[in-house]
Protein backbone atom coordinates (compact mmCIF):
# COMPACT_ATOMS: atom_id res chain seq x y z
CA UNK A 1 0.00 0.00 0.00
CA UNK A 2 3.02 2.36 -0.38
CA UNK A 3 2.95 5.43 -2.09
CA UNK A 4 5.98 7.73 -3.03
CA UNK A 5 5.13 10.38 -4.95
CA UNK A 6 2.82 12.95 -6.56
CA UNK A 7 2.87 15.67 -9.03
CA UNK A 8 0.44 18.47 -7.19
CA UNK A 9 1.32 20.08 -4.11
CA UNK A 10 -0.65 21.73 -1.61
CA UNK A 11 0.12 24.41 0.18
CA UNK A 12 -1.56 27.41 1.28
CA UNK A 13 -0.80 31.08 2.20
CA UNK A 14 1.43 31.98 4.71
CA UNK A 15 -0.68 35.11 5.51
CA UNK A 16 -1.49 34.93 9.28
CA UNK A 17 -5.34 35.03 10.20
CA UNK A 18 -6.02 38.24 11.67
CA UNK A 19 -8.92 36.96 13.91
CA UNK A 20 -6.38 34.41 15.46
CA UNK A 21 -5.08 36.03 18.94
CA UNK A 22 -2.98 33.71 21.36
CA UNK A 23 -1.83 34.03 24.89
CA UNK A 24 -0.85 30.96 25.92
CA UNK A 25 0.00 30.45 29.76
CA UNK A 26 1.70 27.82 31.28
CA UNK A 27 4.36 27.24 34.36
CA UNK A 28 7.86 27.78 33.92
CA UNK A 29 9.77 24.34 33.63
CA UNK A 30 13.08 23.25 31.91
CA UNK A 31 12.51 21.07 29.05
CA UNK A 32 15.12 18.10 28.27
CA UNK A 33 12.76 16.55 25.92
CA UNK A 34 11.84 13.79 29.10
CA UNK A 35 8.36 14.41 28.85
CA UNK A 36 5.09 14.66 26.86
CA UNK A 37 1.51 16.62 26.71
CA UNK A 38 -2.01 15.07 26.82
CA UNK A 39 -4.57 17.43 24.85
CA UNK A 40 -7.74 18.03 26.17
CA UNK A 41 -10.32 18.55 23.79
CA UNK A 42 -13.44 19.75 25.35
CA UNK A 43 -12.40 20.45 28.60
CA UNK A 44 -15.42 20.23 31.20
CA UNK A 45 -14.55 22.37 33.65
CA UNK A 46 -14.14 25.65 30.76
CA UNK A 47 -15.05 25.10 27.57
CA UNK A 48 -13.51 28.29 26.62
CA UNK A 49 -9.61 26.90 26.56
CA UNK A 50 -7.91 24.12 25.27
CA UNK A 51 -5.54 22.46 27.88
CA UNK A 52 -2.23 20.56 27.48
CA UNK A 53 -1.08 18.93 30.37
CA UNK A 54 2.25 18.40 31.15
CA UNK A 55 3.67 15.06 32.28
CA UNK A 56 7.62 14.33 32.77
CA UNK A 57 9.14 18.02 32.30
CA UNK A 58 6.31 19.20 29.54
CA UNK A 59 4.52 22.11 31.68
CA UNK A 60 0.58 22.66 31.91
CA UNK A 61 -0.91 24.71 28.43
CA UNK A 62 -3.79 26.88 28.49
CA UNK A 63 -4.65 28.64 25.22
CA UNK A 64 -7.88 30.17 24.70
CA UNK A 65 -10.05 28.18 22.67
CA UNK A 66 -9.93 28.85 18.61
CA UNK A 67 -12.10 26.56 17.42
CA UNK A 68 -14.76 23.55 18.10
CA UNK A 69 -11.81 21.16 19.60
CA UNK A 70 -8.09 20.43 18.90
CA UNK A 71 -7.62 17.40 17.00
CA UNK A 72 -3.49 16.84 17.64
CA UNK A 73 -0.10 18.53 18.63
CA UNK A 74 3.63 18.49 18.12
CA UNK A 75 6.69 19.63 19.39
CA UNK A 76 9.19 21.70 19.31
CA UNK A 77 12.95 20.26 19.00
CA UNK A 78 13.31 21.95 22.48
CA UNK A 79 10.31 20.49 23.71
CA UNK A 80 9.75 24.35 25.10
CA UNK A 81 6.59 24.83 23.15
CA UNK A 82 4.82 23.45 19.57
CA UNK A 83 1.71 23.93 18.03
CA UNK A 84 -2.14 22.98 18.14
CA UNK A 85 -4.24 21.95 15.24
CA UNK A 86 -7.77 22.21 14.80
CA UNK A 87 -9.34 19.55 13.17
CA UNK A 88 -12.39 21.52 11.68
CA UNK A 89 -10.84 25.00 10.49
CA UNK A 90 -6.88 23.79 9.94
CA UNK A 91 -6.04 26.47 12.52
CA UNK A 92 -2.49 26.43 13.72
CA UNK A 93 -2.38 27.80 17.25
CA UNK A 94 1.88 28.02 18.84
CA UNK A 95 2.63 28.27 22.07
CA UNK A 96 5.91 27.99 24.30
CA UNK A 97 8.02 30.09 21.67
CA UNK A 98 7.01 28.09 18.61
CA UNK A 99 7.07 30.24 15.17
CA UNK A 100 3.56 30.29 13.27
CA UNK A 101 4.23 29.24 9.83
CA UNK A 102 0.75 29.26 8.70
CA UNK A 103 -1.95 26.83 8.97
CA UNK A 104 -5.32 25.21 6.84
CA UNK A 105 -7.94 28.67 7.64
CA UNK A 106 -7.35 29.90 3.90
CA UNK A 107 -8.28 26.70 2.39
CA UNK A 108 -11.82 27.20 2.92
CA UNK A 109 -12.91 24.71 -0.36
CA UNK A 110 -11.77 21.51 1.88
CA UNK A 111 -12.42 23.08 5.63
CA UNK A 112 -14.91 22.14 7.58
CA UNK A 113 -16.55 18.49 8.13
CA UNK A 114 -16.30 16.23 5.25
CA UNK A 115 -19.08 14.13 4.54
CA UNK A 116 -17.74 11.04 1.66
CA UNK A 117 -17.04 8.61 4.51
CA UNK A 118 -20.55 8.82 5.82
CA UNK A 119 -20.63 10.85 9.03
CA UNK A 120 -19.30 14.59 9.62
CA UNK A 121 -15.53 14.48 10.17
CA UNK A 122 -13.47 17.38 10.93
CA UNK A 123 -11.36 17.67 8.08
CA UNK A 124 -7.91 18.01 9.53
CA UNK A 125 -6.37 14.97 11.24
CA UNK A 126 -2.62 15.43 12.23
CA UNK A 127 0.17 17.36 12.62
CA UNK A 128 4.01 16.77 12.50
CA UNK A 129 7.02 18.79 12.72
CA UNK A 130 10.43 19.39 11.60
CA UNK A 131 13.22 18.09 13.39
CA UNK A 132 14.99 21.41 13.28
CA UNK A 133 11.37 23.18 14.21
CA UNK A 134 11.49 25.40 11.55
CA UNK A 135 7.89 23.98 9.87
CA UNK A 136 4.98 21.66 10.00
CA UNK A 137 3.15 19.24 7.93
CA UNK A 138 -0.89 19.20 8.69
CA UNK A 139 -2.75 16.35 6.88
CA UNK A 140 -6.78 16.09 5.76
CA UNK A 141 -8.36 12.68 6.18
CA UNK A 142 -8.77 12.23 2.26
CA UNK A 143 -5.01 12.21 2.56
CA UNK A 144 -4.01 15.67 1.57
CA UNK A 145 -0.54 17.17 2.99
CA UNK A 146 -0.07 20.59 3.48
CA UNK A 147 3.45 22.38 3.93
CA UNK A 148 4.41 25.22 5.83
CA UNK A 149 7.52 27.03 7.10
CA UNK A 150 11.15 25.30 5.73
CA UNK A 151 9.39 21.58 4.91
CA UNK A 152 9.29 20.11 1.71
CA UNK A 153 5.94 18.26 -0.11
CA UNK A 154 6.88 14.62 -0.96
CA UNK A 155 3.75 13.48 -1.94
CA UNK A 156 -0.20 12.49 -0.18
CA UNK A 157 -2.88 10.78 -1.13
CA UNK A 158 -5.05 13.85 -1.84
CA UNK A 159 -7.08 13.40 -5.12
CA UNK A 160 -6.70 9.45 -4.92
CA UNK A 161 -8.76 6.84 -3.57
CA UNK A 162 -8.28 6.25 -0.18
CA UNK A 163 -10.98 3.31 1.39
CA UNK A 164 -10.65 5.11 5.38
CA UNK A 165 -10.42 8.53 6.36
CA UNK A 166 -6.43 9.40 7.08
CA UNK A 167 -5.89 9.31 10.64
CA UNK A 168 -2.17 10.96 11.01
CA UNK A 169 0.81 11.47 10.01
CA UNK A 170 4.56 10.74 11.24
CA UNK A 171 7.55 12.27 9.98
CA UNK A 172 11.23 10.55 9.55
CA UNK A 173 13.83 11.19 11.60
CA UNK A 174 15.75 13.41 9.00
CA UNK A 175 12.68 15.31 8.13
CA UNK A 176 12.42 13.85 4.39
CA UNK A 177 9.60 12.03 4.41
CA UNK A 178 6.65 11.06 6.25
CA UNK A 179 4.21 8.22 6.50
CA UNK A 180 0.31 8.52 6.60
CA UNK A 181 -2.20 6.26 8.67
CA UNK A 182 -5.91 5.42 7.86
CA UNK A 183 -8.38 4.50 10.13
CA UNK A 184 -8.62 0.47 8.01
CA UNK A 185 -4.51 0.49 9.51
CA UNK A 186 -3.31 1.50 5.70
CA UNK A 187 0.06 2.94 4.95
CA UNK A 188 1.11 5.23 2.91
CA UNK A 189 5.02 6.43 2.53
CA UNK A 190 6.07 9.14 1.55
CA UNK A 191 9.88 10.75 0.50
CA UNK A 192 12.56 8.46 1.93
CA UNK A 193 9.92 7.07 4.27
CA UNK A 194 9.85 3.44 3.78
CA UNK A 195 6.79 1.13 3.67
CA UNK A 196 7.22 -1.60 6.21
CA UNK A 197 3.78 -3.39 6.46
CA UNK A 198 0.56 -2.17 7.81
CA UNK A 199 -2.63 -3.97 8.17
CA UNK A 200 -4.74 -2.67 5.99
CA UNK A 201 -5.93 -6.02 4.45
CA UNK A 202 -6.95 -7.41 7.68
CA UNK A 203 -10.02 -7.06 9.99
CA UNK A 204 -9.12 -4.81 13.22
CA UNK A 205 -11.39 -4.78 16.08
CA UNK A 206 -11.16 -1.17 16.62
CA UNK A 207 -10.25 2.16 14.10
CA UNK A 208 -6.55 2.59 13.70
CA UNK A 209 -6.29 5.69 15.01
CA UNK A 210 -2.59 6.63 14.94
CA UNK A 211 1.05 6.45 13.78
CA UNK A 212 4.83 7.08 15.44
CA UNK A 213 8.29 6.86 13.80
CA UNK A 214 10.92 4.19 15.61
CA UNK A 215 13.43 7.43 16.69
CA UNK A 216 16.17 4.29 17.13
CA UNK A 217 16.07 2.44 13.55
CA UNK A 218 13.55 1.94 10.61
CA UNK A 219 10.07 1.40 11.26
CA UNK A 220 7.14 2.80 13.11
CA UNK A 221 3.83 1.89 15.32
CA UNK A 222 0.79 2.02 14.58
CA UNK A 223 -1.85 2.43 17.31
CA UNK A 224 -6.09 1.73 17.11
CA UNK A 225 -8.81 3.18 19.26
CA UNK A 226 -9.04 -0.11 21.75
CA UNK A 227 -5.13 0.34 22.65
CA UNK A 228 -4.16 -2.43 20.44
CA UNK A 229 -0.44 -1.53 19.05
CA UNK A 230 1.38 -2.59 15.72
CA UNK A 231 4.77 -2.92 15.16
CA UNK A 232 6.06 -2.79 11.41
CA UNK A 233 10.12 -2.98 10.42
CA UNK A 234 12.56 -2.57 12.93
CA UNK A 235 9.90 -1.47 15.37
CA UNK A 236 9.61 -3.26 18.82
CA UNK A 237 6.35 -4.58 19.53
CA UNK A 238 7.14 -3.46 23.69
CA UNK A 239 3.19 -3.94 24.92
CA UNK A 240 -0.19 -2.56 24.29
CA UNK A 241 -3.68 -2.07 26.01
CA UNK A 242 -5.16 -4.41 23.31
CA UNK A 243 -8.23 -6.54 24.93
CA UNK A 244 -7.75 -4.53 28.35
CA UNK A 245 -10.93 -2.54 29.52
CA UNK A 246 -10.49 1.14 28.95
CA UNK A 247 -12.91 3.93 30.06
CA UNK A 248 -12.72 5.82 26.88
CA UNK A 249 -11.04 5.12 23.20
CA UNK A 250 -7.19 6.09 22.64
CA UNK A 251 -6.92 8.82 20.28
CA UNK A 252 -2.83 8.45 19.59
CA UNK A 253 0.55 7.36 20.20
CA UNK A 254 4.26 8.88 20.46
CA UNK A 255 7.59 7.56 20.90
CA UNK A 256 9.51 8.08 23.74
CA UNK A 257 12.91 8.87 21.83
Amino acid sequence: MAASSLSVVRRSSDRRPSSARWSASGSARRATGDGYWVVDFYPAANPAVTNLYGFGDAADVTVPNQDSGATAVASTPSGRGGWILYGESGLVVPFGGARWYGDGTSLHHIGGTWPPFGSAIDYFSGIASTPDGGGYWLVGIDGGVFAYGDVAFYGSMGGQHVNAPIAGIARTSDGHGYWLVSWDGGVFAFGDAQFSGSTGSKPLNALMIGIAANPDGPGYWTVAMDGGVFAFGGAPFLGSMGNRALASPVHGIAASG
